[in-house]
Order: structure tokens, then C-alpha cells, then sequence
């Protein structure tokens, strides 16, 4: 049990002890008044024995609340005291004290607890048996005997709540660690995921990085093109006014060509005409 569980488990324990042992000294200090003195002793004895029980109890519970110590003392308060204040009280009902005391007790979810606390609340009712036991008193003798036997079937049943409730939390706890497990599990798988999306996202910003590099290598080529285009736009001015030079001498060359041509002709006919002549 945790230190929480333990406080909550001596607080309900505690809160039993105050009511039973509380009960207890009160209705035996009516007793003492009623009685004129009859039994003075045992009642007294009685009544230090409730207060004793209820004050260690208390400081247990302040001193060690969040402790087994605490579970431990308490128990040994009530056996204590439920031993004495059923031995010195000659009521037939006195017993009774006795379930609550061990209903209490389960909630510390331990066996062996319980079958101490039974154990003791048994051996003290027949003790008491044994005392009390007249043959002749059969009213007396079959109210013992029915106290034990009661006794015996709340430490039957009890023992077998507490052993279920054992389970349940056994169960519980079980299922709590698997469920523990499948969530570390599902951490581990989200945390991996996000590993692989970081991986990604790494990768991106690289092949980001090379296309931003690219991207300017591309406006660098493309500047040195706009520059090499600008040069080659001015070549071409160049050449385009050389070309027209170069139609302009070739107009002269074949304006000067035809003018040959015409002086050649000329010339031919004037040869013609000689030969002609002088064969005539």
C-alpha cells in the first residue's frame, strides 16, 4: 500500500477505535453510577482500558499515519483491548464489539491481518466460555456458544472479502501496468514517428537548401546570359551596319559591272563593224 492508502486505511480504523472504545467507556462509566459500586473494580479497569486504547491510537495515528507501524499498533490496540473488555464484562452482548472491530480491519487488504484479528476475537469468546461455563445454566451456556459461532462466520465471511478484495486490487493493478505499458509503448511509437518526421523535414530543408543554391546558380547563369546577350545585341548592330556598308559596295560593284558590260558590247560592235568593212 502507498502512504496515502495507508492514511486513509488508520484514519477509517482510527475512527472505529474512537466509536467502539468511546461506546465502551461511556456506557461502563453509566454502569459504574448505576451499580452503587457493585464490580467498581472491573469496571474501572474497563474504562482505563477503553482511554488507553483510544489514546496510543491517536498518537499512532498522528505520529505514523502514513505507515504500516500505525496499522500495526492499532491492531494490537483493539486486540488488547477487545480481550480485556470482554474477560471483565459480564454483559451477554459484550462480544458484539467484536464485528465492527474486524470489519474494520479489512481495508488494510491483508490475510494475515485478518486471520490474527479472528484468531483473537474467537480465542477470547472461548476463554470466556471456559470461564463462564455452568451446565446448569443453559441460557448462559447457549449464549456463549451462539457468540462463538456467530464469531466463527464473520471470520469465515470476512476472510473471504478481504481475499476477493485482494484480487480485485491485485487485478487492478495488473491492469493499470498493462495499460502503463501499451501508453509507454504508444510514446516510444510517437516519439519514433517523430524522429522519422524530423528525419523528413531535415531532408526537405536540405533539398531546399541545394534548389535555393540551384535557384541562384540559374539567376547567376542568367545574368551572365542577359550580359552576354546585351554584348551579342551590340555585335549585332555592328554586323547589321557592316552588312549594309557591305550592300552599298556591292550596288556600286554592279552598277560598275554594267557599265562594263555596255563599253564591252560597244566595243564588239565596233569590231563587228571593222570586220565587215574590211571584208568588203
Amino acid at each position: 500500500m502507498t502512504e496515502n492508502q495507508y492514511q486513509r486505511a488508520n484514519k477509517m480504523v482510527l475512527s472505529t477505535v474512537l466509536i467502539v472504545f468511546g461506546y465502551i467507556a461511556l456506557t461502563v462509566l453509566a454502569a459504574i453510577g448505576i451499580s452503587k459500586g457493585q464490580h467498581a473494580g472491573k469496571m474501572i479497569v474497563e474504562v482505563i482500558t477503553a482511554v488507553v486504547v483510544i489514546m496510543v491510537s491517536v498518537i499512532a495515528y498522528i505520529t505514523k499515519k502514513k505507515t504500516r507501524t500505525c496499522e500495526l499498533i492499532l491492531s494490537i490496540c483493539i486486540a488488547v483491548g477487545y480481550v480485556i473488555i470482554i474477560l471483565l464484562n459480564s454483559v451477554a452482548g459484550v462480544w458484539t464489539y467484536g464485528i465492527p472491530l474486524i470489519i474494520s480491519v479489512i481495508v488494510y487488504l491483508n490475510k494475515r491481518l485478518m486471520y490474527c484479528a479472528n484468531g483473537v476475537v474467537i480465542a477470547a469468546n472461548i476463554v470466556r466460555l471456559m470461564r463462564d461455563f455452568d451446565s446448569r445454566n443453559s441460557d448462559l451456556l447457549t449464549s456463549r456458544i451462539l457468540a462463538i459461532l456467530v464469531m466463527i462466520l464473520i471470520a469465515i465471511i470476512s476472510i473471504n472479502i478481504a481475499d476477493i478484495l485482494i484480487k480485485y486490487f491485485t487485478e487492478n493493478v495488473f491492469q493499470i501496468q498493462e495499460t502503463s505499458a501499451k501508453k509507454n509503448e504508444l510514446i516510444d511509437e510517437t516519439e519514433k514517428t517523430f524522429g522519422e518526421v524530423g528525419s523528413t523535414v531535415d531532408n526537405l530543408m536540405s533539398g531546399i537548401h541545394i534548389a535555393e543554391q540551384s535557384i541562384n546558380k540559374i539567376l547567376e547563369s542568367t545574368s551572365v546570359i542577359a550580359d552576354n546577350i546585351s554584348h551579342l545585341s551590340a555585335t549585332g548592330e555592328e554586323i547589321a551596319a557592316a552588312s549594309a556598308e557591305g550592300i552599298k559596295v556591292s550596288d556600286s560593284t554592279v552598277e560598275s559591272m554594267k557599265e562594263c558590260k555596255v563599253i564591252l558590247n560597244n566595243i564588239y560592235e565596233l569590231a563587228n563593224e571593222l570586220k565587215a568593212s574590211v571584208e568588203e
